[in-house]
């Protein structure tokens, strides 16, 4: 069944190597969505795709990386679906 979630990301997560994982292995679990920083301190992350290959996502999440500490995963659920165009992204911000 194809959902979509909003996640929030919390912690030392300022770090490219992380969104890059994470694009990487949405990718291969064929997600689509997007990825950006709110702060320094938070991601946002928009995906949708099938239940069993979000719950991988979570779990790659939780993993971070080397140089993040992930300190807490908020998933919403609840989300509207919207339109990636079958790709996930990372969306740059100017202060990063």
């Amino acid at each position: 069944m194809k959902r979509s979630l909003k996640i929030i990301v919390s912690g030392n997560v300022q770090h490219h190597e992380l969104q890059e994982k994470i694009q990487l292995n949405a990718t291969k679990l064929r997600l689509e969505g997007t990825s950006e920083y709110l702060d320094k301190d938070k991601l946002l992350i928009f995906v949708a795709g099938e239940s069993e290959q979000l719950d991988s996502l979570i779990d790659v999440i939780y993993e971070g990386t080397p140089k993040s500490s992930i300190e807490d995963v908020d998933v919403d659920s609840n989300t509207s679906p919207k339109s990636f165009r079958g790709v996930f992204r990372i969306i740059s911000n100017d202060n990063e």
